[in-house]
C-alpha cells in the first residue's frame, strides 16, 4: 500500500510502515487521559463541553489510528500493542470521571453535615 506523505516544501511517495509513528510515551499518554476524564466530568457541571470533546479525542484518536495503520500494513503485534494503549485510555478517562464524581459526592456531603450541626446549634 503507497500513500502521498507531505512534507514542507516536498511530496514524495513512500511505502506506509507504522514502525516510523511512535506512541506516546506512556505515562503522558495516562496522566493526559486521566486529565481528559476529570475534565469531561466537569463540564457537565460548566457546560463546556467543546474543549472536552477535543480532550477526549487527544487521548483515544491516536492509538486507534494507529491500531487501523498497523492492521492495514500487516503487523497485529502492533496493532495489539496501539489496542491495549487505547484500552488503558479509556480506562484513565473513566477513573479521572469517577474520581471527580466521589470527591463532589464528599464535598456536597460534607457541606450538608455543616449546615445540619449549624442549625443543631
Amino acid at each position: 500500500m503507497e500513500v502521498t506523505v507531505g512534507r514542507p516544501y516536498h511530496r514524495s511517495t513512500e511505502r506506509l510502515d507504522p514502525s516510523h509513528v511512535r506512541l506516546p510515551k506512556l505515562r503522558l499518554t495516562l496522566w493526559r487521559a486521566l486529565a481528559a476524564g476529570i475534565a469531561a466530568t466537569l463540564s457537565f457541571e460548566t457546560r463546556a463541553s467543546a474543549a472536552v470533546g477535543v480532550a477526549i479525542s487527544v487521548t483515544t484518536i491516536p492509538a486507534a489510528a494507529y491500531v487501523g495503520v498497523a492492521i492495514a500494513v500487516g503487523q497485529p503485534g502492533k496493532a495489539g500493542g496501539a489496542l491495549s494503549v487505547l484500552g488503558v485510555n479509556v480506562a484513565m478517562l473513566l477513573v479521572g470521571g469517577s474520581a471527580v464524581l466521589a470527591v463532589q459526592r464528599w464535598l456536597n456531603r460534607r457541606a450538608e453535615n455543616a449546615a445540619a450541626e449549624r442549625k443543631r446549634a
